[in-house]
């Protein structure tokens, strides 16, 4: 069961956009500065409006907030008033502070976009949004301390004029419940995950989370850590879309729902629970009714003893049907011991204090706005090194490529090395085999860079190969898969490769093997639908690549016969989370010889985008008859590349998307083209946005 808010009305988003900004399975990346990126006159019109806008909250000035706030949510503002009512007489006296301000670009953004991501800053924050209308956002998040309650206030703002804004939507949290702040539930749930009392950390974890995370639409690095830590303990029988057993006296009881509340004062637990149909008549009676809702209390504390350490007291709720028949609530204390001794609990309030040196109650310094910083807080202590920008990376040894006692060549890990697998043709399109490192030249953002390590070498690649199984491929999938089998059999015998049928969506008929015989199998799945979604098979390919590849050098191989016509995701959003993933290159190939011209062109080009920007190439016989001659000169391609390392003079530390550029030159020649992808994020960066990021994976047929 998800942690109920304690004041729902204040945790109701109000924006025109309507935002259900939830997980999705496909994202866009619009453009965002952080407040260290703004110039000093943005961070201050931004703040300003902020602040003027939460300190009419402050005075309970509803009329001055709506004269701020854009028509469409004018027009339905009943929910923002009711939340300023509510928190006047929590912060009317409170220390207002801005912590946070990030600008969010989406007005190139195609109208009707069903989710936009904006990746911000450093730490990255990640801003998930659903039907974002194109235009310029901000989103300000403030604290209202040095008040018995304080608030988060987190403001929703649209553009009407260069840095003029104007209120879009408004969301508030509580930063302590019963007296503690986040910081402090997190440290306790560590606590009881340690004595695995997992029940009760769970609780904590969650609290944890409604109270440190401003707004429902953020990802961040220590949310996700919070997260993680609390899907490692998540106990298996929670109460939630099926009831959790309990056994009293014999009799099974359903918990139909647990969760923290302070609706009597005190940190309790909330209990509903459903008797069986034997002791249903035991709620008429009031006598009997306590003792049952009691028996209940007491196996249940049985069954986690840790609960009596985590909460003050008990709130339990006896159920018949929809009908809440009988409700008790008694402190740890007061309910008896079952078969297990009763702990004895350390009332809530009383626990130790936190380590860490935070206390919202207290007034807060206005932060300075010139830097970035996880909105979520943390209780670990965070390791910060001053970034110059501009100075170089510090280098470590150059990356390598070694041999190991199998004889297989490896790529030697450096997190800072930036490495590229170049493809050199002449003008005639021949593979050039013979060029040396000095031939290269690499350039970063149109930086100049230094290669530290070069190699022409056949290291061994992890590939998907995708095979569009829509029902125009029926006459053509004989061919198609004989000539993957063949490119299998043309590559590097330690090669591996999983096998992806998709239409309207994407299977996974044969996971990694450098078995012929098992991706042959794999390759006679052939469900023939009507429709073709490429883009979402790339993607969801991709992330199989990144989760399970054995080798650094991955590839994608498209073989389809139409443009995509069912994916939930645009072809510049598959582009863009392929490139989040680190970017496998993408091979592909269009059967593009039916009677469609029109699609036969937007086919083309989509593919010829997939492959550019990631350092392949799109093939486009004539017939059935050239596929075999294309996937032999694939495999010829993929075994014969360069693999140029360097270390970036642009910070790691820096985010962004770096754009790289590489040419090579050498006597005798003349023009040579090289292919490799046109760019890259940090792999720092990559590691968080594969955290963030929610991607719809490939079925696996049963």
């Amino acid at each position: 069961m998800q942690l109920r808010p304690w004041n729902l009305q204040r945790a109701l988003l109000y924006l025109w956009i309507v935002f259900a900004t939830l997980w999705l399975p496909r994202a866009d990346a619009a453009s965002c500065k952080s407040q260290s990126e703004m110039t000093a006159t943005e961070r201050d019109a931004l703040s300003s409006a902020a602040r003027a806008m939460a300190g009419e909250v402050q005075s309970g000035d509803v009329q001055a907030l709506q004269a701020k706030t854009i028509p469409a949510v004018v027009a339905n503002f009943g929910g923002i008033a009711a939340s300023v009512a509510d928190l006047k007489p929590l912060v009317q006296h409170a220390t207002l502070t801005v912590d946070d301000l990030y600008t969010l670009d989406a007005s190139t953004e195609p109208a009707g976009s069903a989710q936009t991501d904006f990746f911000c800053g450093n730490p990255i924050i990640v801003f998930h949004f659903t039907n974002l209308p194109p235009a310029k956002y901000a989103l300000a998040i403030l604290h209202a301390t040095g008040v018995e309650k304080p608030q988060q206030i987190s403001l929703v703002l649209s553009e009407t004029a260069p840095n003029q804004w104007m209120l879009a939507g408004f969301f508030s949290r509580p930063m302590m419940e019963a007296g503690h702040d986040g910081l402090w539930y997190w440290e306790r749930a560590r606590e009881f995950a340690q004595k695995k009392m997992n029940l009760a950390a769970w609780f904590y974890y969650q609290t944890a989370a409604y109270l440190l995370d401003p707004v429902p639409f953020l990802a961040s690095p220590n949310l996700q850590k919070l997260q993680d830590e609390a899907s490692q303990i998540r106990p298996a029988n929670l109460p939630g879309a099926s009831p959790m057993t309990l056994d009293v006296h014999g009799a099974t009881f359903q918990v139909t729902g647990m969760q923290p509340t302070t609706e009597l004062g005190p940190w309790e637990l909330e209990v509903h629970y459903v008797p069986d149909a034997a002791h249903q008549s035991q709620l008429h009676d009031p006598t009997a009714a306590r003792q049952q809702v009691i028996d209940v209390m007491t196996a249940l504390l049985t069954q986690d003893p840790g609960l009596r350490e985590a909460f003050h007291g008990m709130w339990v709720r006896a159920f018949e049907g929809d009908a809440s028949l009988f409700a008790l609530e008694l402190p740890m204390e007061q309910i008896p011991a079952g078969t297990q001794p009763a702990a004895t609990p350390r009332p809530v309030a009383q626990q130790k204090t936190s380590v860490t040196a935070y206390d919202p109650t207290k007034p807060e310094a206005q932060p300075s706005l010139t830097g970035d910083h996880d909105p979520i807080l943390s209780p670990d202590v965070e390791v910060k090194v001053p970034v110059t920008p501009g100075t170089p990376a510090a280098a470590a040894q150059p990356g390598e490529i070694r041999k190991g006692k199998s004889g297989v060549y490896t790529l030697r890990e450096d997190v800072n090395e930036v490495v590229l697998n170049c493809t050199v043709v002449n003008e005639q399109g021949k593979l050039v085999k013979d060029l040396k490192s000095a031939d290269f030249h690499v350039w970063e953002d149109g930086a100049p860079q230094k290669i530290d390590s070069f190699q022409f070498q056949d290291l061994p690649v992890s590939m998907g190969i995708l095979v569009d199984s829509s029902g125009s491929m029926r006459d053509k999938r004989a061919a198609v898969d004989a000539a993957a089998l063949e490119l299998v059999e043309a590559s590097n015998p330690d090669d591996e490769a999983f096998i992806v049928n998709f239409s309207n969506r994407a299977y996974l008929d044969q996971d990694f093997t450098s078995s012929i015989s098992e991706l042959q199998q794999g390759l006679q799945h052939f469900d023939p639908q009507n429709m073709t979604a490429l883009y979402d098979a790339v993607v969801a390919s991709a992330d199989e690549l990144s989760k399970n590849a054995k080798h650094p050098k991955e590839v994608l191989i498209i073989v389809t016969d139409g443009a995509d016509n069912a994916s939930r995701l645009t072809l510049e959003q598959a582009v863009h989370r392929v490139q989040y993933m680190g970017g496998p290159v993408v091979y592909s190939v269009g059967l593009l010889f039916g009677d469609d011209k029109e699609e036969a062109q937007r086919a083309k080009a989509d593919l010829e985008t997939l492959s550019a920007d990631t350092g392949g190439i799109a093939y486009f016989p004539h017939s059935l008859q050239d596929v075999d001659e294309i996937a032999a000169e694939i495999a010829r391609d993929i075994r014969h590349q360069y693999t140029v390392g360097y270390h970036p003079t642009k910070s790691v530390t820096l985010g962004g998307f770096r754009v790289v550029r590489v040419e090579a030159e050498a006597p005798g020649h003349g023009k040579l083209i090289v292919r490799t992808s046109k760019g890259y994020y940090p792999k720092q960066e990559i590691q968080q946005k594969q955290k963030m990021l929610q991607v719809q994976p490939i079925q696996q047929k049963p």
